[in-house]
């Protein structure tokens, strides 16, 4: 009996989702409480974007929250996509945290590596909270007025994801390795020199 796949069987990198050959998410579908106040429109409009992409997720509606898991080329992705729909504030923020907590002692570290990278970001950011040391990769695309259209949605989506996924060993490197952040983004740039 073939075994049923998990989200997490769909590998995001380098083919389109829902593109590889025999590999397909199982699709959660999203369906809208009855009464549902305008938090739905933006969450339906996520939820069927990600569907026409065969993405599986999870919905929590209570929260205006989508989930999924995705392999990554260098880890497991456990992204989440948050809608906020309230009188002048429409945005849609995707967040894919690292998939490992922060020790104390590397906490600083790890903070100043973060600074680095984000300088050099044009879109997204890395956090890292303190108190418990999670780090999260987050992209927000502030809607205002304007729609929600797919390619809009797709770009902050895949962003959020790759983002992630690029720095993450990077960021391992720095609290396993103990690595100082300078020198961990030289090693990085020297190895993605040699890929071009």
């Amino acid at each position: 009996m073939p075994r049923r796949r998990n989200p997490s069987d769909r590998t995001a990198f380098p083919a389109p989702p829902g593109r590889e050959v025999g590999v397909r998410a199982p699709c959660f579908h999203y369906r809208p409480h009855q009464g549902a106040l305008n938090i739905a429109t933006l969450l339906e409009t996520a939820a069927d974007y990600l569907q026409k992409e065969d993405w599986g997720f999870e919905s929590d509606l209570e929260n205006s929250v989508l989930r999924g898991s995705v392999n990554g080329d260098n880890v497991t992705l456990n992204w989440y996509l948050h809608v906020i729909e309230y009188e002048e504030i429409n945005s849609l923020r995707v967040y894919t945290p690292v998939p490992l907590n922060i020790p104390e002692a590397r906490r600083v570290a790890v903070a100043e590596l973060l600074t680095r990278i984000n300088s050099r970001m044009a879109n997204g950011n890395f956090e890292l909270d303190f108190s418990d040391g999670m780090v999260r990769f987050g992209v927000v695309l502030d809607l205002m007025d304007g729609a929600l259209t797919q390619a809009m949605f797709m770009r902050i989506f895949m962003l959020s994801l790759q983002g992630c996924d690029y720095y993450s060993p990077t960021i391992m490197s720095v609290v396993y390795g103990s690595l100082s952040p300078d020198l961990a983004l030289e090693m990085l740039d020297n190895a993605a020199g040699v890929m071009q």
